[in-house]
């Protein structure tokens, strides 16, 4: 799944209600969506580098995103205040 590189403190994690077996393949994505809703933080880096061995894309897990879509749709479509033009320029979005 895509949360190969995910550590979240247990009693934020349990606060939150953990990951949401509804949400499938996005459970990790709707966990730091709720946790910025409750005012945490996400701190993430696009430097890290994360050598995956599996036999599968990473990408290719990402495919059920009906519930996910269902309760995020509006959120996902506002403007993400914390996205930076230069990650582009990176290559890392």
């Amino acid at each position: 799944k895509a949360n190969i590189s995910f550590a979240p403190v247990k009693k934020k994690l349990e606060e939150l209600s953990g990951f949401d077996i509804q949400m499938k393949d996005y459970g990790d994505v709707d966990l730091c969506l709720k946790a910025r809703n409750a005012n945490y933080w996400n701190v993430w880096t696009c430097f890290a580098q994360i050598k995956y061995q599996g036999k599968k894309s990473v990408y290719s897990n990402w495919k059920d995103e009906g519930k996910f879509r269902e309760v995020w749709d509006d959120e996902l479509k506002k403007r993400d205040e914390y996205y930076h033009p230069f990650l582009k320029q990176l290559k890392k979005m």
